[in-house]
């Protein structure tokens, strides 16, 4: 199981109002997830706070105030269990790796894609495999703080991108195939980079592609790190596209001057059975978001 803590700190010159606030903060109902523990602290306390469900099955909670703060902050702590997910089709033996510099001169995703279908081969669960795998290979990951999401049509001009950029790439490529596909935003835990299972500086804030696989139905594919299916990754929210799967998005009554610092924290780790028994202090050191 993973124990996610994520902080979302707003600062203001002087105090202002806050309009309706929506926050995807809690995770999915998947099979092979489930929500075991779940705090959301809100301050300024809102007026209350409504749960909802959107057409691809997410939790959308709305916040609506009326305080005037100089500061905003949503604290939200999770425990997600994990089941046994679902065999992926038989391993990748004989795949097509695809030199970097043949695939360097298309403009489309949809002239990208059709470079790793086979003449008798129908889209599938190896295509979209080859197109994840040349995504991690040969374009640069670049860690981007600002807002936004680049076009298919940038990520494969620049070749580099950060993981929304390549999830929105890996999902337009699949798409572009006649297979379904979808933007997906979480957590992801890099157990790897410390010995106790906790990153240092905590985890980040993670986006990935699903796609519709006649194999196997929903499959996760993360062209940041090349891996496919849900080992690590935490699914919050998925939507046709990234704007549909925001972590907090609001609006705040006064002038734009106003207006001083966002900082998102996000800490994750990983918990046995056993240590989910009362909370354990807030993790530290929390993280900058990727």
């Amino acid at each position: 199981m993973f124990r996610i803590r994520h902080v979302t700190r707003y600062r203001y010159a002087r105090p202002v109002r806050f309009g309706e606030h929506r926050m995807m903060l809690r995770p999915r109902e998947d099979p092979d997830q489930k929500l075991l523990f779940e705090r959301l602290t809100i301050t300024p306390e809102p007026l209350g706070i409504e749960l909802r469900r959107d057409g691809h099955g997410n939790f959308v909670a709305v916040a609506r105030f009326d305080s005037a703060c100089g500061e905003l902050c949503f604290d939200s702590e999770i425990v997600v269990g994990r089941h046994v997910a679902p065999a992926l089709p038989p391993p990748l033996a004989g795949l097509r790796p695809f030199p970097i510099d043949v695939m360097a001169g298309d403009a489309d995703p949809a002239s990208w894609a059709r470079r790793f279908l086979g003449r008798r081969e129908s889209p599938g669960f190896r295509t979209v495999a080859a197109m994840n795998a040349h995504i991690h290979r040969a374009f640069a990951y670049r860690r981007r703080l600002e807002p936004g999401v680049q076009s298919p049509e940038e990520t494969l001009a620049l070749r580099s991108g950060a993981c929304r950029d390549f999830a929105v790439l890996l999902g337009a490529g699949a798409r572009e195939l006649g297979l379904r596909a979808r933007f997906v935003s979480g957590y992801v835990h890099c157990p790897d980079l410390d010995g106790d299972g906790l990153r240092l500086g905590g985890g980040h804030t993670h986006a990935w592609a699903q796609v519709l696989t006649p194999e196997a139905g929903w499959i996760d594919f993360d062209p940041t790190s090349g891996r496919i299916g849900p080992e690590g990754l935490i699914r919050i929210a998925v939507a046709d596209d990234p704007a549909g799967a925001v972590p907090i998005q609001g609006v705040y009554l006064g002038e734009a001057a106003d207006f001083l610092s966002m900082q998102v924290d996000v800490a994750i780790a990983a918990e046995t059975a056993a240590s989910n028994s009362p909370l354990a202090p807030e993790p530290s050191p929390l993280s900058g978001v990727a």
